[in-house]
């Protein structure tokens, strides 16, 4: 099997896996794979309009307009505020 056949038949497990489709998934993993290993770590910080908040029992995604956590497939994110 060559490596693109191979590569293609992980991103449509993965996809399977997760509901995703399979751009997300290489699209995310892209992501992971460019702030963690192609830059060594140094992580700059982006903006993504997002950040995590830790509650007691767990935590939730809010809207941030500094905010730089990334918001991980599958996970819903709270509505934009319309204007009232």
């Amino acid at each position: 099997m060559s490596l693109r056949a191979e590569s293609q038949e992980v991103e449509r497990r993965l996809s399977d896996l997760l509901g995703r489709t399979p751009e997300e998934v290489r699209d995310y993993l892209y992501d992971v794979v460019e702030e963690r290993l192609w830059r060594g770590r140094n992580i700059t910080e982006r903006v993504t309009g997002f950040r995590f908040v830790r509650g007691t029992h767990g935590g939730s995604f809010v809207r941030d307009p500094a905010g730089t956590d990334v918001v991980p497939p599958g996970v819903e994110v709270p509505p934009a505020r319309s204007a009232v």
